[in-house]
């Protein structure tokens, strides 16, 4: 069945692909991540959502010729899956970003209401989002509103604190949207959104507890939205096992600090993400073959099977695979 857009008993699951800052290989992760279902009989879509700065046609081995999202949005009367580019030989599609219509960095909120209910008609199995790095309110919702993501860092340490700021200002704006015209409130978590992760500022469970004596049936909301969300954590660009220390930490501090949950997806070493940079069309066939990325496609397709006391195990023997060491 081919992929399109239309009303579906079954939703396709929406994956969103976020990165705190440029340069840590979200949108080649992405691309590999699309591939790699569609290798595995999964019809799969994957939408540039990185307006302004958007690639993802680069990762796919495409030139910039096809219309995408920005035509979309400067169109009526047209629905997303119009603008799908097959992918040759492949399960696979993806849509191009505004590469033809610049200037869309900022969307209007009609733009993004008109988005997020157009995904829900995409008839896939998966639909992956590649967003812009960054906190902007849009990037932000369009991670929120599904609930759960995979969250990309590599091992140094800017890149490692944007990561975790990414994962608290989705916390944020759960809140901010659920507090209504509380302006007391609202002013503590501006203050706290524009300190980073790592100051020493109100925790989240601290704020939502505030939350609670003021109104209860509010907060109950929020927590149970809190609740849902799941932040799948991949280690990009590892070139050694102790790049990875770092991770039981970050799981810590971002569940005291920010209330919530992240689950280590896995990790790809430096050779590996570069091996799988770059593809000619229907090169998909070769990217299972890929160590590690396989085994983060099927943490997507069953999160339940994730144990993450496992997962530094399995680093070592991929990195004893890779590299013989």
């Amino acid at each position: 069945m081919s992929v399109m857009e239309t009303p579906r008993t079954k939703q396709a699951r929406i994956i969103p692909v976020a990165g705190g800052k440029g340069g840590v290989g979200k949108s080649l992760l992405t691309a590999n991540l699309a591939r790699a279902f569609a290798a595995k009989g999964e019809r799969c879509v994957a939408i540039d959502l990185d307006l302004g700065g958007s690639n993802l046609h680069t990762f796919l081995g495409y030139d910039n010729v096809n219309p995408g999202v920005g035509d979309y949005l400067s169109q009526k009367g047209v629905g997303l899956s119009e603008f799908l580019v097959p992918v040759a030989d492949t399960g696979l599609h993806f849509v191009p970003g505004d590469g033809l219509r610049p200037f869309l960095a900022n969307l209007m909120h009609a733009h993004k209401m008109r988005i997020l209910r157009d995904l829900t008609r995409i008839d896939a199995d998966y639909v992956l989002l590649d967003l812009g790095a960054g906190t902007s309110y849009n990037t932000l919702d369009f991670f929120r509103v599904w609930g759960t993501g995979v969250v990309v860092t590599t091992p140094e340490y800017p890149a490692i604190i944007n990561m975790m700021n990414f994962v608290k200002n989705v916390v944020l704006r759960v809140i901010v949207k659920g507090i209504g015209d509380n302006t007391f409130m609202t002013e503590v978590i501006e203050q706290v959104s524009k300190q980073s992760i790592d100051a020493d500022v109100k925790s989240i469970p601290e704020i939502v507890a505030e939350l609670e004596r003021i109104n209860p049936e509010r907060t109950g909301r929020i927590r149970q939205q809190l609740s849902a969300l799941r932040f799948g954590l991949v280690v990009n660009k590892v070139r050694q096992l102790s790049d990875l220390e770092f991770v039981p930490n970050i799981r810590t501090a971002l569940k005291r600090k920010l209330g919530v949950d992240v689950t280590w997806y896995g990790s790809l070493f430096e050779e590996s993400s570069a091996q799988i940079g770059w593809h000619a069309p229907g090169s998909a066939a070769e990217v299972p073959r890929v160590t590690g990325l396989a085994r983060i496609v099927d943490r997507i397709r069953q999160p339940g099977l994730i144990r993450n006391e496992t997962l530094l195990a399995e680093a070592e023997a991929l990195q004893k695979h890779l590299f013989g060491k």
